[in-house]
């Protein structure tokens, strides 16, 4: 099958060139089973680079530059990003489809300044939002108690992912700020309303939530006759249905901002990204960390887990999507009581959740000190394997454990279970270790191909885990969903989405960042049909992708629904609509892109009259009455 032919933009003007006659700086999308000769010629640059840069990924041997992301590129996406309060409109290239209504917030590092590592910038919102063709801009940081202590201090007082306070005063300020409010006087009266006692920075994903939200996607639901299609409504025992103040002050659609840290969740409004509220859980649920990947259930709750430690474990939960009260379905406890395993991310269906335990174990010294050890501060144990938790969320089963060989994965695909229901599939980033955690250390991640680094492989890959507990609870190591990974430009997958409808169901097509190598990140888009293996990538040189989020075509939206819903597929509607992405290019502007989900050709994009630094996860928010 030949490549696919991509437009090239360049410049402000919006100048259409076609990538055949812009090798150096416009964007190619490549078909990762083409043969090297059918390819466009904007592509043959791409193959003769990728094919030198995986000689060696891990250790990076080749240091051509031509995919590496330019310095004006990273001078954009990891140090201090500015505000943009008042919407901005942002310079159409190509053409972004009528229909195409609504915002994709991102979130993310803000200011990476005093920061070590690539999950520590303060957060930060970007929206783009898109209307008859046209497209606005703003960005704004999220009102967090450790950014304030940052800028009062002048130096980071609450620790982070990977970074610690930045002095000792600093250290005995946040160990100070517990007891506060006990004793006036212990800290300065400037500064102790400032501190945290642990970091708040929601820097990490940002969803929808509010009664309004589930409302629209209620009527969504209801056109559809389906009750797996798009952001499901208000589950029926969601307690926000009582009449109250909650009820009233929570009505409208709000963004919750979330990160793993217990105090780092906010409600921010989605017009302005003005930060409403720090969120105090209505609930007792214990709680110290939690993943900031909570998945949406068809039924309109959302389900996550919590950790505690010592002495702990993991608390799976559902969650109303209104009043945000949890109620705990299943307790998992650590293997090692003192040293609980890292777990960004979990898989689940309408009827399971399922916890990857991978042996990369917190070291609290090497946190507090912010003391390198194998995986940043955490410690990598593969002798130890995996630990893959299935819990049955109606409590009709006990939890059930299985052990595999070690592998290590930061986010989960996707996972649905057999036609017969005897086998659950998850697909997730496989990584042979935690390399990774290393390879998004600031030092790498601002320079380029100067240092010959490249980021490490991760390969799309499904787990099979049995349902009927019949079987052994040694289970093999996942298993590659795509041969010839690093020839088709996917050897490193990651940011992971679906058809809305399919979450939680078999799918066909899943999309992706990806690494055009040599490169030490993500600067490719990649499509890939899990059914044939074929795999198609939109790539600029010199540039970053972010995480893809795929969108419907009004028409073909209520026709994926009712396949998912007869037979679990959305068939040949599945890739009907748009892919958009929040980009970089190499002279360093933030775009956001529209790609033709069915083609991957580029139909267009919205250049920013501002930077954006480096997006991590978000949301597209459809507008009022948009299909």
């Amino acid at each position: 099958m030949a490549a696919v032919d991509a437009l090239a933009f360049a410049g402000l003007e919006g100048q259409i060139i076609p990538a055949s006659k812009h090798k150096a700086s416009g964007a190619a999308a490549v078909n990762g089973n083409a043969a090297a000769d059918n390819a466009p010629a904007g592509s043959a640059s791409l193959e003769a680079a990728a094919q030198e840069g995986n000689k060696d990924a891990r250790s990076g041997s080749s240091r051509s530059s031509s995919t590496y992301p330019t310095m004006a590129a990273r001078q954009a996406l990891f140090y201090e990003g500015i505000e943009q309060v008042d919407e901005v409109e942002a310079a159409v290239q190509g053409s972004i489809p009528d229909w195409l209504a609504g915002s994709l917030v991102m979130n993310g590092g803000g200011d990476y300044t005093p920061m070590r590592h690539l999950f520590d910038g303060y957060g930060l919102l970007s929206k783009v939002r898109l209307e008859g063709g046209r497209a606005w801009g703003s960005q704004r940081y999220i009102d967090t108690k450790a950014l304030k202590a940052y800028r009062h201090n002048g130096q980071v007082v609450a620790n982070e992912f990977a970074t610690p306070p930045g002095s000792l005063w600093a250290y005995m300020q946040q160990a100070l700020a517990p007891f506060a409010a006990l004793f006036p006087g212990l800290l300065p009266k400037s500064i102790a309303p400032t501190i945290p006692p642990m970091t708040d920075n929601a820097c990490v994903n940002v969803l929808t939530v509010g009664s309004a939200a589930a409302a629209a996607t209620k009527q969504q639901r209801n056109s559809t006759n389906t009750s797996g299609f798009g952001i499901a409504a208000a589950s029926s025992n969601d307690t926000s249905r009582s009449n109250g103040s909650t009820q009233q002050q929570q009505r409208a659609l709000q963004l919750l901002a979330i990160t793993e840290d217990l105090f780092g969740s906010y409600l921010v409004d989605p017009a302005s990204l003005q930060t409403v509220k720090q969120v105090q859980y209505p609930d007792r649920l214990p709680c110290i960390m939690q993943s900031p990947h909570p998945a949406l259930q068809s039924d309109g709750s959302l389900l996550n887990f919590s950790r505690t430690f010592p002495f702990g474990g993991s608390h799976v939960y559902l969650q109303g999507r209104t009043t945000l009260a949890r109620e705990e379905v299943a307790f998992v406890p650590d293997r090692h009581w003192l040293a609980p395993a890292w777990m960004h991310d979990f898989a689940s269906t309408d009827r399971h959740a399922v916890l990857l335990e991978h042996p990369l174990y917190l070291d609290f010294l090497g946190m507090v000190g912010g003391w390198d050890n194998d995986a940043a501060w955490m410690k990598w144990r593969p002798e130890e394997g995996v630990r893959v938790h299935v819990v049955t969320l109606d409590g009709s089963k006990p939890v059930r454990t299985f052990t595999t060989p070690a592998f290590a994965y930061v986010h989960i695909g996707n996972a649905f279970e057999s036609a017969d229901g005897s086998m659950l599939h998850v697909d997730l980033g496989v990584f042979e270790d935690a390399q990774i955690l290393n390879d998004l250390k600031l030092q790498v991640l601002r320079h380029g191909p100067e240092q010959g680094r490249q980021v490490s492989p991760c390969s799309y890959m499904r787990l099979d885990v049995p349902l009927d507990c019949t079987g052994p609870l040694r289970l093999p190591g996942p298993k590659p969903l795509v041969a010839d990974a690093a020839a088709k430009h996917v050897d490193f997958v990651d940011y992971f989405n679906v058809h809305p409808a399919l979450k939680g169901r078999s799918y066909r097509y899943v999309y992706s960042t990806c690494a055009v190598r040599p490169t030490h990140i993500n600067n490719g888009l990649a499509k890939t049909d899990l059914a044939t293996q074929e795999v198609k990538v939109w790539h600029s040189p010199g540039g970053v992708t972010g995480e893809p989020h795929f969108i419907p075509h009004p028409s073909a939206a209520a026709a994926a629904a009712a396949a998912a819903a007869a037979d679990g597929t959305a068939a040949a509607a599945e890739d009907a609509g748009v892919v958009v992405s929040q980009c970089v290019d190499s002279q360093g502007r933030a775009f956001l892109l529209v790609l033709d989900a069915a083609s991957w050709s580029e139909l267009g994009r919205a250049v920013l009259p501002y930077s954006t630094p480096y997006r991590i996860h978000g949301v597209w928010v459809p507008s009022e009455g948009a299909a």
